[in-house]
């Protein structure tokens, strides 16, 4: 991680460079004194090769910018907006002091709350276009009850874990509005460790400086989504990343994986990836190895998460892992910047790095026990859609395994187009298939001759003004 002083440098100089073409304007609305975050996550977006220009709001004046038709977010017209309101603003005296109210009149003070935050969203989602990221309210860490916090009905806690559930499923229904987790971000820096004592008094900083890079890497998980730059594929290494030891040298029962404790960091490093797995990413394999050693305990290891069937596609052989990698992006018909490659050996990761600087290679670390940890730091996968063909995509990449088969096997191409046997269907847009046709926009140049991008208001938008939106499947 960069220091804060590199940041400021390099923003510096991105800032004195010629404005590029294809710019994501990015809004930040805060409450509170966000210094920083701006440079940090242009610098953050620029080494992805994603040119940004920003607009700050007033500062704490969240509604005014809402509010005004001549106001600088409007006249900025952001293609993302975050929207950082925290607690102790929304919520006032009531945040230090809840118990000065009945529990009736506390239910009702947050229910008046919540519904002001929807009129705001409401008024968002009117008048501007843009991908809303909204945060959600950062737990208290103190009640003047004390451990008796929690034994009161509609308790200060309480209250704001409800304010949190009700923006959830409020904005789980809007199209293009987002509910990022700013309290599971002060939780897992620490509620002790978010702010600078001294800084917040001095300057309204409710988030240190020190914490603005690990914030805009989380935000820069929209961004990347939005400019479809989002990875698709996880290439993995076997020996020492999904297996501690060598097989070719320790043999199916003498490599580590399982429930003991030796092996259980590998065992559960793998119940992770099976998670992406499960979301839609493309899993294979790049191992230098002796194929049936390897094969052997993909198919009988009796801990073994990620079975053979999982990987779309594998290169175990002696191949630099370079070439290896630019062979497995062909089989998959994918680019190379769409996929993470993992390994544990150092001299592997250099050579791609310098061969194919468009795959994102990372280092395993160096302790085993931390591999779940440094799994969870993986942001790279993470979409603004999750549609019933993301599930399936493995399934598909499964059949496409068989159709590559069924090729091999055919006399002529007229003959393997017969044995496929495909069937075209045609049917119009609708709320069932509108997050894929979206989704489709962003991702796809072959089929898109404008390579313009839609997100799902877009496409509504559309369908409003008498456009017919059709689907091939």
């Amino acid at each position: 991680m960069k220091t804060i002083q590199e940041y400021m440098k390099l923003y510096k100089k991105i800032a004195a460079e010629e404005e590029k073409e294809s710019v994501v304007r990015v809004a930040f609305l805060s409450s509170f004194t966000i210094k920083g975050l701006k440079e940090i996550l242009t610098v953050e977006a620029m080494e992805e090769g994603i040119h940004i220009a920003t607009y700050e709001g007033e500062y704490d004046q969240i509604p005014q910018e809402i509010l005004g038709e001549q106001s600088g977010l409007k006249q900025f017209a952001p293609h993302i907006i975050y929207v950082l309101w925290d607690a102790k603003s929304i919520l006032g005296d009531f945040f230090f002091d809840a118990y000065a109210m009945e529990e009736v009149e506390r239910r009702q003070f947050v229910e008046e709350k919540l519904g002001e935050l929807k009129g705001w969203l409401e008024l968002m989602a009117d008048k501007l276009s843009a991908l809303v990221v909204w945060n959600n309210l950062c737990l208290p860490d103190y009640s003047p009850l004390g451990v008796l916090d929690t034994k009161q009905s509609f308790g200060l806690t309480e209250a704001v874990e409800y304010v949190n559930a009700g923006l959830r499923e409020y904005l789980r229904e809007k199209d293009n509005f987002y509910l990022y987790d700013f309290n599971r971000f002060c939780a897992r820096i620490g509620y002790e460790n978010i702010q600078d004592d001294k800084m917040y008094y001095f300057g309204d900083m409710l988030l240190s400086m020190e914490r603005m890079p690990a914030l805009a890497c989380e935000y820069m998980s929209y961004l990347r989504a939005y400019k479809a730059k989002n990875k698709k594929c996880l290439v993995l290494d076997l020996d020492n990343t999904l297996w501690g030891g060598i097989v070719g040298e320790d043999g199916l029962e003498g490599i580590r994986l399982g429930l003991h404790y030796t092996g259980k960091p590998y065992y559960e490093f793998q119940k992770y990836i099976l998670s992406l797995y499960h979301k839609g990413v493309i899993l294979a394999i790049n191992s230098k190895n002796n194929e049936a050693d390897a094969l052997e305990v993909l198919r009988k290891h009796k801990y073994m998460v990620l079975r053979e069937e999982m990987f779309a596609a594998m290169r175990i052989n002696w191949q630099d892992k370079a070439t290896n990698l630019r062979e497995l992006a062909a089989e998959l018909n994918i680019g190379l910047d769409s996929m993470v490659f993992l390994d544990d050996d150092a001299a592997n990761c250099e050579l791609v790095r310098q061969e194919l600087p468009e795959v994102l290679t990372l280092q395993m670390p160096d302790k085993p026990e931390k591999n779940v940890s440094f799994f969870k730091t993986l942001h790279v996968f993470d979409g603004l859609q999750f549609t019933r063909e993301d599930r399936n995509k493995n399934a598909m990449y499964a059949a496409q395994k068989q159709r590559r088969e069924l090729e091999q096997g055919a006399l002529n191409l007229e003959d393997y187009i017969k044995r496929l046997e495909i069937k075209t269907v045609y049917y119009p847009m609708a709320d069932i298939n509108i997050q894929r046709m979206a989704q489709l926009t962003q991702k796809t140049n072959q089929f898109n001759l404008t390579t313009k991008r839609y997100v799902e208001a877009d496409l509504r938008s559309l369908r409003e003004k008498g456009y017919e939106l059709e689907c091939v499947e």
